[in-house]
């Protein structure tokens, strides 16, 4: 068994948990309380807080036979079943079976066999009596059976209750496969519809087995329990259990009535009296002291009974021997329960551990992170053993399936603030170690200086000496040796000056991104701004040397446009009717605008709030701006002056969460913390009217119907409210449906619909005239939501929130589009679309404002088929260099011979691709096809040029480009070859057709005269290009196959893939074999490309392998490239030879660095199905990919494109200040983004800086 294999997983059924208990505490008056373990039935005594709920849950089990009990993680579902439920179901004479189904593929039996079996131990474990059951019967026939009747010890009938606890492991542990999830729902529907399964009517002896059976009784309960957010996916599978969510109650947290009561009753001999109050309200803050929801009085506060139990247990184990729990005990160590259970957890483990949990389990201050377990222990973040000790001795941490993947995050948002403590005082620690190591390296330099000049001055006193004593000719003499001496000196020293200067530019780079990648990647939390200016200061430093990492951060958020990062949190953000500014809220008290299109400050900030602000809107007009703050005011601002009208707006008596103009731009109405509405006259900031009340908590969003007669606003005490515009006045009743606090709301354009963001990680459609709710909410998020936008034409929504990413939504069928845009590091704020609803914009607390594309986003994997700019027109005299670049394809015959599509795989319009060759003045694609015709492509759109160009018989296996462009060559399955006129895409002549078996290859010959093709029969052919015409006779291989066929740069050699892992070699002119072909690879040869240069030849293997050959003697170059998981079908070089790409039959692309073979950055992926041709532009900065089952070409930047495309997401260069802090005090600066802005930080920074000049080489521009 594997260490991975070893690891216990939360969610997997533990021996306790299948024996029918999960908690091995022992409880007693003087302790008694769990901590965070569940209370197991012999707990029942000190299990308090939950009467009214045992009660309803078990009227409910006696009522029907199925009942569901929901509710989120840590409200004590189990504690409520075992030591709640389970004593009174006894004394009614129910069996209670507590069942934790492994329903892992690896289980050892079925579930309902496991509940079978657990069924037989617990009427052994009581001491009952019952008929047992027969080998192999099923759980349905066994309590059907008419003779089943289990008597316990006081002879009673006791009536099973099987009940299934964590239910929602089916989903989380089942493989997630449909099929196999129906099965047990199938097997379920039988129990609990009673209905009589198939196989018991079937087979032989079926009539006589059922009149042993008594159908008509249901003599059992089952109770399925399971976290709240898996409801949609239980709620899916009513179609087979029509009765499974008739009779439910969901678990609320605890209200405050019910934790005091609790606490007093199970503490009764440890707790001082009035304490437990105290003890509860400690624990119902959050980390900064304040209620757990928005305006929440102490009577409203809620209750996570798994903190209230750990914080008591803490409390216990902390008082004197025959001592209570007071007031001052509460008082001196309340604050220190946490950080004290924190501090024993990690106690005596490496210092790794706490860093993996600063580092990846908290998102900046205030919020949870999670971890992949089976990752961190394959990076050695910690051992099995610790996480072990961490998960079931400690409890700090905890193990969640989350979307398949076990994940490791904190037990309780309330530890965050203790982690984000201990990770500053670390990094102020390092930092400071960091500063002494470098005074000790610096006095460690000034002392060695002082010893050489020593020394120096030493030398130079006896040479004098020396000089005085030899005379006059021995001076002179002795002066040209020191002379010489003193050359050749200055020349070692100016050699080991740059060799230290080179070695340390190096180092720098690779620090830099190492730093950048650790950024993007979350474990550091300086921001994706930083992270992308670092690199490209590496790239420039050291041009080459950082190509995988800027190649990672390309890909790493698919759909970013831009970015930029401010000094502290932004909380809203509003864009201006005319489209071209942004206006932003910030913590740090300020608003500051910014131009839409280069993201670049627009002004000054606008300063006047005395808290952080928290909301801003526009007027209609674009003249004025409303920001609302955290100080209970709000402010209006004439944006031309950027100075505030007049005074702040004061009758507030809590923080101001949300602000709106009325569409007329007459009104300004504001959402409190102190639980009002107030509607402002815009133009002089009085207010009108009173305030507007009805919500029972703080007031977080309002928003205009877009016809004005409307105001929305949402809640804390999860409600919507809608009243009259003009007079205030409530309209209607609350809208009800979210399970936590509304923080969000947006009116589509033509105000038929609202829709409401909720921390419970939903999204919900309303009829915007009525209130009506539309269809079931939208989920997705896998947190609280927390921002809302309809795009202008209202056919879509974007939505965001504290799972760190925008989800796209399609209103009118209420689904999700496209994958999630993923890039905060911390919770998102706001979003909004651009005016022109092309781009997309978000706020968050990790202080970064990002522009995104507005079109569906693709999955995080993939680069969208980029526009790189204008194609460059290539220069007459570079043709035939340019050539090169182009591409012969080779045939995908073994996938087409076995039909072997892909699961789900659908042929595009045209059928499988075959081959692809990019036009050698870098305007056009053409591509071959199993529907036997060629295509035509634009090269800087990805769209077609006219219709498919008909000829072939059989499928196009492969195409070139002429090197003037003016023909195309393809050869087909049907033997022949066609040449094509590419301006008006008419053949040229007949079929060329001398070839025996299919041809796999065409190569143009760089001359353009001659036209090389390989086929199937062994044979490479010679052809006239002008006339069709056979030149000469064939070139023989003396192998049954070629797969592939390329032409030397110079024209003067040929060579031709073999089918058995051989490359052979001809002279062009004469035909004579160079040379014996050398086996390469261990299959076939697939591809082969020549360097512009003509030096080496790279060629592609079946055998998942490249190879690089020495032209000239036609050996292999080193060992041979290794990275590809699947064949390797394609190989073109870039046109400067530095660079190869590779295609694979796994459709991912991988590049590589020429010299040494290395890999460069990840592979790309995103082709369907195999890689069936590959191209590189002619200028080098993109290329072309196809795989077989690609609708359309798919066009990626080169390596040389790509500082360009993340200079395109960047606002700024860095500042002096922070070239010297994040790179070196000793490097000179030098610009990242020519055309970007320095921040001109003495200056204040707001005037329009200067613009970088361009860089033509690393490391040449003057210190600024």
């Amino acid at each position: 068994m594997g260490p991975l294999e070893a690891m216990p997983d939360a969610a997997a059924p533990t021996a306790g948990a299948q024996g029918g208990t999960s908690t091995a505490v022992a409880l007693d008056r003087e302790h008694p309380w769990p901590g965070l373990a569940a209370y197991d039935e012999a707990s029942r005594d000190f299990f308090h807080g939950r009467d009214e709920e045992a009660a309803e849950l078990l009227r409910l089990i006696r009522l029907a036979p199925l009942t569901v009990l929901y509710g989120k993680s840590g409200l004590g579902k189990s504690s409520l079943l075992q030591a709640g439920v389970f004593p009174a179901l006894r004394a009614e004479h129910h069996l209670p079976v507590y069942v934790r189904v492994d329903f892992s593929p690896q289980a050892p039996c079925p579930p309902l066999e496991q509940v079978a079996r657990r069924l037989e131990e617990e009427i052994a474990r009581v001491g009952a009596e019952a008929p047992p059951r027969a080998p192999g019967e099923e759980l349905w026939t066994w309590l059907h059976r008419r003779d089943l009747e289990i008597w316990s010890s006081d002879n009673f009938l006791l009536t099973p209750v099987l009940v299934f606890d964590q239910f929602e492991e089916l989903f989380s542990r089942g493989g997630a496969g449909r099929e196999r999830i129906g099965r047990v729902f199938d097997a379920l529907a039988d129990l609990i519809e009673n209905r009589i399964p198939a196989e018991v009517c079937e087979g032989e002896g079926a009539r006589e087995a059922l009149r042993a059976l008594d159908l008509g009784s249901q003599r059992y309960r089952v109770v399925l329990s399971f976290r709240e957010d898996f409801l949609p996916e239980i709620e899916s599978w009513k179609d087979r259990v029509p009765s499974l969510l008739r009779n439910r109650l969901r678990l609320l947290p605890m209200s405050r009535r019910q934790a005091v009561a609790a606490t007093e009753r199970a503490g009764a001999a440890v707790l001082a009296p009035g304490v437990a109050a105290r003890i509860v309200d400690f624990v119902a803050q959050s980390e900064d002291g304040v209620a757990n929801a928005p305006g929440a009085a102490p009577e409203q506060a809620e209750v996570e009974p798994v903190l209230l139990s750990l914080c008591c247990t803490q409390l216990n184990q902390r008082r004197a021997p025959g001592a209570r729990v007071d007031a001052a005990l509460l008082a001196s160590a309340g604050q220190d329960i946490l950080q004290s259970f924190h501090d024993e957890a990690l106690a005596g483990l490496a210092e790794r551990v706490p860093r993996f949990i600063e580092t990846h389990l908290i998102q900046g201050d205030r919020y949870r992170g999670s971890f992949p377990r089976d990752e961190a222990l394959q990076r050695g973040h910690l051992t099995i053993e610790e996480l072990a000790a961490l998960t079931e001795r400690h409890r700090l941490l905890r193990i969640e399936q989350q979307q398949g993947v076990a994940r490791i995050e904190l037990i309780h948002d309330r530890l965050v603030g203790i982690v984000a403590r201990s990770r500053d005082a670390r990094l102020a620690r390092d930092r400071e170690l960091q500063r002494e190591h470098e005074r000790q390296h610096e006095e460690a330099q000034r002392l060695a200086q002082l010893e050489r000049r020593r020394r120096e001055q030493a030398e130079r006193s006896r040479a004098h000496v020396a000089r005085m004593r030899n005379g006059l000719v021995v001076l002179t003499a002795l002066l040209c040796v020191l002379l010489g001496f003193a050359l050749w000196a200055f020349e070692e020293a100016q050699k080991q000056q740059h060799a230290a200067q080179d070695s340390s530019r190096h180092a720098t780079t690779l620090r830099l991104a190492a730093e950048a990648q650790a950024m993007l990647g979350g474990s550091r939390v300086e921001g994706d701004e930083r992270a992308l200016l670092q690199l490209l200061a590496a790239q420039r430093l050291v041009p080459g040397a950082v190509d995988g990492a800027l190649l990672h951060a390309l890909l790493h958020e698919p759909g970013l446009l831009k970015i930029t990062h401010v000094a502290a949190p932004l909380r809203a953000l509003a864009v201006s009717p005319d489209g071209t500014r942004i206006a932003t809220a910030c913590d740090d008290h300020t608003v500051q605008l910014w131009d839409a299109a280069s993201g670049r400050p627009a002004g000054a900030p606008l300063i006047g709030h005395l808290g952080r602000v928290s909301s801003v809107a526009f007027s209609p007009d674009g003249r004025r701006l409303v920001s609302g703050s955290d100080d209970h005011t709000l402010r209006l601002w004439d944006l031309a002056s950027g100075r505030p009208l007049g005074g702040a707006l004061q009758a507030h008596q809590g923080p101001v969460l949300g602000v709106a103009f009325s569409p007329d731009g007459r009104q300004v109405v504001s959402a409190s913390a102190d639980r009002s509405l107030r509607r402002w006259d815009a133009a002089g900031g009085q207010p009108l009217g009173e305030p507007l009340l009805g919500h029972a908590g703080a007031v977080t969003a309002v928003a205009f119907s877009p016809d004005g007669r409307q105001l929305v606003s949402a809640g804390a005490d999860r409600t919507l409210r809608r009243w009259d515009a003009t007079t205030g006045a409530a309209v209607g009743a609350p809208l009800e449906g979210h399970a936590d606090v509304v923080n969000a709301l947006a009116f589509s354009p033509d105000g038929a619909r609202l829709a409401s963001a909720s921390e419970d990680a939903s999204v919900r459609l309303w009829d915007g005239r009525t209130g009506r709710a539309l269809g079931e909410p939208l989920h997705g998020h896998l947190g609280g939501v927390s921002a809302l936008a309809f795009s202008p034409d209202g056919t879509r929504l974007i939505s965001a929130g504290a799972d760190d990413a925008l989800r796209l939504w399609d209103v009118r069928e209420a689904r999700p589009l496209g994958q999630a845009l993923e890039g905060h590091k911390e919770r998102i704020t706001a979003v909004a679309y651009s005016a022109d609803g092309r781009q997309l914009f978000s706020t968050g607390l990790d202080a970064s404002l990002r522009w995104w594309r507005a079109d569906a986003p693709v999955a995080p994997d993939v680069l969208m088929q980029a526009r790189l700019g204008e194609v460059r027109g290539i220069d007459p005299a570079r043709r035939r260099d340019a050539s090169i670049a182009g591409v012969q394809a080779y045939s995908l015959q073994p996938w087409i011979d076995s039909g072997d599509l892909p699961p789900g795989a659908k042929l595009p319009p045209g059928g499988l691709v075959l081959a692809l060759a990019w036009s050698p003045d870098g305007t056009r694609l053409v591509t071959g096809h199993g529907d036997h015709a060629l295509r035509l492509w634009d090269a800087a759109t990805g769209q077609p040029l006219g219709g498919p160009l008909h000829g072939h018989e059989e499928r196009v296996t492969s195409v070139a480009f002429s090197p003037d462009g003016r023909l195309i060559v393809s050869g087909s399955a049907d033997r022949t070859l066609r040449r094509w006129d590419a301006a008006t895409g008419q053949p040229l002549g007949a079929p060329l057709a001398r070839h025996r078996d299919r041809i796999a290859g065409v190569a143009f010959s760089p001359d353009g005269r001659r036209i090389a093709s390989a086929g199937h029969d062994g044979l490479v052919r010679l052809w006239d290009a002008a006339t069709g015409q056979a030149v000469g006779a064939p070139l023989e291989s003396g192998t049954p196959e070629l797969w592939s066929v390329a032409w030397s740069p110079d024209g003067r050699q040929l060579v031709a893939g073999d089918g058995e892992g051989r490359v052979h070699w001809w002279d062009a002119a004469t035909g004579r074999g160079l040379r014996a072909a050398p086996h390469g690879h261990k299959d076939r040869v697939m591809a082969l490309a020549f360097s512009r240069d003509g030096t080496r030849l790279a060629s592609a293997g079946w055998d998942r392998t490249l190879r690089l050959w020495d032209s000239a003697t036609g050996q292999p170059l080193g060992e041979p490239l290794q990275g590809h998981k699947g064949p390797v079908l394609r190989v073109v070089f870039r046109p400067d030879g530095q660079r190869l790409v590779s295609g694979s039959w796994d459709g991912k692309l991988r590049l590589w660095e020429t010299a040494t073979g290395r890999p460069v950055g990840v592979p790309l992926e995103g082709q369907q199905g195999p890689v069936a041709g590959l191209a590189f532009s002619p200028d080098g900065e993109r290329i072309a990919a196809m795989g077989g089952l690609d609708a359309t070409p798919r066009l990626w930047p080169a390596p040389s494109v790509w500082p360009r495309q993340l200079c395109s997401r960047l606002t700024r260069n860095m500042s002096a200040r922070e070239w010297r802090e994040w790179v070196s005090p000793e490097m000179p600066y030098v610009c990242q983004c020519p055309g970007l802005p320095v921040t001109v930080e003495e200056a204040g920074g707001h005037e329009s800086p200067p613009a970088c000049a361009p860089v033509q080489a690393a490391a040449v521009s003057a210190r600024p």
